[in-house]
């Protein structure tokens, strides 16, 4: 059987205008059905759309950190301008925000923050819920990894310092004896440190302060040895009997009452060890070189006995007076190191420095790299949050990268010229450097600044016409029913 086409019936005109208009009043219905259900289906409700609640930070501050005590707990010392901090949550999510003032304006940065940062940000001014109760030494670390270092410390110097210089100073000579102090001389530090600091209450930081104290005493007690005409194995090593924990303890002095932070001690360090080089090289540009040796020995010693704690305070009083982050002050560290490294580069290209006679000159030009690295460091990371792995890392793409660079000129040219090699590993570290910084802002420092909270700028806020907006406003069209036009953008002052 063959199947036969058969044409639909033939309607009425007013029937198909009656059908026309079933249709646009469904359209019309379908639209108004997605206008009002599409925003709740297929677009998620926002941060400022879903509830925000502000935490508890502690009893002792309240809600709010304010600047007054923000300053009393040494919080947030990477902020410059700190005015206030609140934590809330929002979806689960903990966040931490923080209101600063820079150039006049008044500005919010916002970051997430972990349930251990959250505990140590707690921890930081007192008490922690109803029952437990911490020290309020944040800034310094745990007191735990501040008893760990000076004992580790005080054994290691017992073993080197007194195991070995006992049987000096007093004559020993037998074999047996010598053994004898040693493993005395280790074993009594050990514990006479794990005794003497069970009730230590400062931090990682503090310690870490002393112990740098006690390797200026290294130099301090090599001084007389080295001063004398003559060397002599007793006077050496009761020099550094003496120096080492001479100089410790004052420095336990100077830092007896006031906090001590990771970023103050790291960078004194480093202020001491760059002070002592500037103690040499001053009197090495002003032509001690021309005095007869040991003099020139003397002058030495002397430029850097007093570089060293001019050095330690200057860089101090630099982290004091800013309020440097451990971070940050590993940030000043390494830009102080790349100024010294791309002042020489810039020598290199310049003149020969290979050529003999001119090492006054090359010197002066890569000291006076070290100061303006560190200041560039200082403004170029003033905006953000540096952890001290983040820091760290930025100085590791800076070397990966020299390294790649001075390897693409040794595999892809066969040029033997420093100047090529320079020029790349110096091009190359920044680069290092720079990627780095860019790939751990958005893991490690999600710091978002609203413009919002600027003062006195004048602001545009731009709004896009919606999906359902754009679907009511085609169908209506279609309908040729009296409707508004759309507004595809809107603006507001």
């Amino acid at each position: 059987m063959i199947p036969v086409w058969n044409p639909p019936p033939k309607r009425h005109p007013n029937e198909n205008r009656q059908g026309d208009q079933r249709a646009s009043n469904g359209a019309a219905w379908l639209a108004w059905t997605l206008a009002f259900l599409l925003p709740t289906l297929a677009v998620p409700q926002s941060d400022a759309e879903q509830q925000r609640e502000i935490l508890l930070i502690a009893p002792e501050v309240g809600y709010e950190i304010d600047a007054d005590e923000r300053k009393q707990f040494a919080l947030f010392p990477e902020i410059d301008g700190f005015v206030s901090a609140q934590v809330t949550r929002v979806a689960g999510v903990d966040r931490v925000e923080i209101i600063y003032e820079k150039e006049g304006r008044r500005l919010h940065l916002e970051r997430p923050i972990d349930e251990a940062e959250l505990e140590d940000l707690r921890g930081a001014v007192g008490t922690v819920g109803a029952e437990e109760t911490r020290a309020a030494v944040p800034a310094e670390g745990k007191p735990s990894d501040g008893r760990l270092r000076l004992a580790t410390h005080a054994i290691a110097y017992g073993l080197w310092l007194y195991g070995a210089g006992i049987p000096i100073v007093f004559d020993i000579d037998s074999d047996r004896g010598q053994v004898g102090a040693v493993m005395l001389s280790g074993g009594g530090s050990a514990a006479l440190a794990i005794s003497q600091t069970r009730r230590y209450a400062r931090g990682g930081a503090h310690a870490k302060m002393l112990t740098t104290g006690s390797y200026a005493g290294i130099f301090y007690g090599l001084v007389p040895d080295l001063w004398a005409d003559k060397s002599d194995d007793k006077r050496q090593a009761l020099g550094l009997m003496v120096g080492v924990p001479a100089a410790a303890a004052g420095m336990h002095s100077l830092f007896r009452a006031g906090t001590v932070t990771h970023g103050e001690a790291d960078l004194t360090f480093w202020g001491m060890a760059l002070g002592a080089g500037y103690g040499v090289l001053i009197p090495y540009l002003l032509n001690a070189d021309h005095l007869e040796q040991k003099t020139q020995d003397r002058v030495y010693l002397s430029g850097a006995s007093v570089g060293i704690p001019v050095g330690g305070w200057l860089a101090w009083r630099i982290a004091h007076d800013k309020r440097l982050s451990q971070g940050r002050a590993l940030t000043l560290r390494l830009g102080s190191t790349l100024g010294a490294y791309y002042a020489y580069t810039v020598l290199g290209m310049l003149v020969d420095v290979e050529e003999s006679g001119h090492a006054k000159r090359n010197l002066s030009i890569v000291a006076t790299g070290v100061p303006l690295g560190m200041v560039a460091a200082y403004r170029l990371t003033k905006d953000e949050s540096y952890s001290t792995t983040r820091a760290r890392l930025l100085g590791l793409g800076g070397l990966a990268g020299g390294l790649v660079g001075s390897g693409l000129i040794y595999i892809l040219t066969t040029s033997e010229d420093y100047r090529s090699y320079l020029a790349a590993s110096a091009i190359g570290s920044g680069l290092g450097v720079w990627l780095t910084h860019s790939s751990t802002r958005s893991s490690r420092t999600p710091v978002s600044s609203d413009p919002a909270m600027d003062v006195g700028t004048p602001r545009i806020a731009w709004e896009v016409a919606s999906l359902p907006e754009l679907v009511f406003s085609l169908m209506a069209r279609r309908d040729q029913s009296d409707v508004a036009a759309t507004q595809l953008v809107r603006a507001r002052f």
